[in-house]
């Protein structure tokens, strides 16, 4: 969180791998990102949570453990269609040891984005879940509309 509040601009360059976490803490980087896409690219998928959780999960945990630095993942949409199951994976997200997240407002398997009351409950939920674990996560509340002729859920 210091970072966030500095005079001086942070950068995140996205990274997909432990050595790619490792060589921007060598060149003095004092954080890393994941990049959803790349992490599927780099396993032969589409991004949009075609891989599976726990393969996504695996490869964040092992970024998080090669470096001393904060790490902050891109968890696409959550991996999530409802609270109880966003509770579930951001325990997950949790468990790697991230410091943030990157939260996407868009919906995969319709291809459409969440209408503006749905996604600040996903948020909430994501701070809530964060909160009881006794972490105070960064939250990037990602708004994919800029990217998308995707109509929101309630249009």
């Amino acid at each position: 969180m210091s970072l966030h509040k500095q005079d001086k601009l942070l950068v995140l360059p996205n990274i997909w791998n432990p050595i790619g976490a490792r060589i921007l803490e060598v060149k003095g980087f004092p954080a890393a990102a994941t990049a959803s896409a790349a992490i599927s690219s780099s396993l032969g998928y589409q991004d949009g949570e075609k891989i599976k959780l726990s393969t996504h999960l695996d490869i964040i945990e092992r970024i998080v453990k090669s470096v001393d630095v904060p790490v902050t993942a891109d968890i696409e949409s959550g991996y999530s269609s409802d609270l109880r199951s966003l509770r579930d994976s951001t325990n997950k997200v949790i468990d790697t040891g991230v410091a943030g997240i990157n939260i996407e407002d868009s919906v995969n398997q319709e291809g459409s984005l969440r209408d503006t009351r749905e996604q600040c409950e996903r948020i909430v939920t994501v701070r809530e879940v964060s909160e009881e674990r006794g972490l105070h996560l960064v939250i990037n509340a990602r708004i994919d509309c800029f990217l998308s002729n995707a109509k929101t859920q309630n249009e």
